[in-house]
């Protein structure tokens, strides 16, 4: 399917397509779609497959309010093969529920209203489970669930991360059968636990260390980092070190790049130079852990 159209970036998993338009101008993002689907049917046709109208959609980044008007003054709509295809706020993509701001409040609510509904659940049979029991049901049911995405919904602001924080000191208060003035810190020290942010911090710096020294299970998405280098050729205290550059420009700035290389390069150096991962993950979450400190 990736030689139908050479005019976007094609994600397949499964029977689920997704395809990535950008351009400069908003109404050329349009134009584009329009030549895209327009190439997708006769490839379809081809392959005897049919295109679920029901469940597809498009979505804008970022629009802004100029970007809302002139949708709706100049009626721009995508279609496909004479179906009109619908506009969405917030689409389920591959279980993260992403909406057009990227602040991940759909998602966040989400594991709020799954992480709320286990914990009556736990409350009710805690007297009947084991301490080793209940470690196993947390890891299994909770934190299982925080950990998948984290390295993207944790960059959302801080009060959108908050009550999902309370939420889960409530389900571990549970679990571990203390009462509500029970140190925060000491129950994320029981299960060996960084609140969701560091761990959200932990997950991104690992994948940064992964790209940075080839390993295996280094994910592709990261490898623009191996780009962050100096512009020149001069000897400073960073030349011998990991340290990652960034871009001077408001893109760059506002990007998730950003906030990685600032992770990253806020780390000790010793840390930052650790021979395997599983070191790196080791001293790292010690590191947070220590410096954590709890409002």
């Amino acid at each position: 399917m990736h030689f139908a159209s050479t005019e976007s970036t094609i994600n397949l998993f499964a029977d689920d397509t997704s395809v990535f338009i950008s351009a400069k101008k908003l109404s050329d993002v349009f134009i584009k779609s329009h030549i895209i689907c327009s190439q997708f049917i006769p490839w379809f046709s081809s392959n005897l497959l049919s295109v679920n109208y029901d469940k597809t959609c498009f979505m804008l980044f970022k629009a802004t309010k100029t970007d809302e008007f002139t949708v709706t003054n100049d009626n721009f709509k995508i279609t496909m093969d004479n179906n009109v295809i619908k506009r969405s706020n917030c689409i389920n993509f591959l279980g993260m529920h992403i909406d057009d701001n990227l602040t991940f409040k759909n998602h966040i609510n989400f594991l709020l209203t799954k992480i709320n509904s286990m914990r009556g659940m736990f409350y009710h049979r805690r007297e009947f489970i084991s301490e080793m029991c209940c470690k196993m049901l947390y890891f299994a049911l909770v934190h299982s669930r925080l950990l998948y995405g984290i390295e993207l919904y944790s960059t959302a602001c801080k009060t959108s991360i908050y009550p999902l924080q309370i939420s889960n000191n409530r389900v571990l208060r549970t679990l571990q059968n203390v009462n509500r003035y029970y140190s925060i810190k000491k129950l994320h020290e029981n299960y060996n636990l960084l609140p969701i942010d560091l761990l959200g911090n932990l997950c991104i710096c690992k994948r940064v260390y992964s790209s940075i020294n080839n390993h295996k299970d280094a994910n592709p998405a990261y490898d623009c980092f191996k780009a962050t280098a100096p512009k020149h050729s001069y000897s400073t205290r960073l030349s011998n070190t990991n340290y990652l550059y960034k871009q001077a420009n408001g893109g760059f700035f506002g990007s998730y790049l950003n906030k990685c290389c600032s992770l990253w390069n806020a780390l000790p150096i010793h840390i930052r130079d650790s021979t395997s991962t599983y070191l790196f993950n080791m001293n790292l979450k010690k590191y947070y852990f220590l410096n954590w400190k709890t409002e």
